[in-house]
């Protein structure tokens, strides 16, 4: 995507790189719009959808911070922080799946049971 600091500045090239994610960063570099760079990341397991959408939330988070006027953190110290984010979100993303798994099979067990 043209113009764009998402994937080609210095600082947020340090953040893919630190989060083993330099290859997608690479192939979200080429895409011409939005919606094609959204596409990809879908095309990723999930823990890598999680870290890039964590990691570009949380860079836009920082960048904004920095304009108004907060000192940047490092890129590691911010990675470290979109790690744990993620992990989070896997976390919560399973919890529900199973919750909703289990609450099917109850509902259709207490419905047999009915009959």
């Amino acid at each position: 995507m043209e113009g764009t600091c998402s994937f080609k500045c210095k600082y947020v090239r340090h953040l893919w790189q630190a989060l083993n994610l330099n290859d997608l960063r690479e192939l979200l570099a080429e895409k011409q719009s939005a919606k094609e760079v959204v596409r990809e990341i879908l095309k990723q397991k999930q823990e890598r959808q999680l870290l890039a959408v964590v990691l570009l939330w949380l860079w836009w988070q920082e960048r904004n911070s920095v304009r108004e006027g907060d000192k940047r953190r490092e890129a590691v110290d911010l990675a470290f922080i979109i790690q744990k984010q993620a992990t989070e979100f896997g976390k919560i993303s399973q919890s529900v799946q199973r919750g909703v798994e289990l609450g099917g099979r109850q509902n259709g067990a207490g419905r047999a049971g009915m009959s």
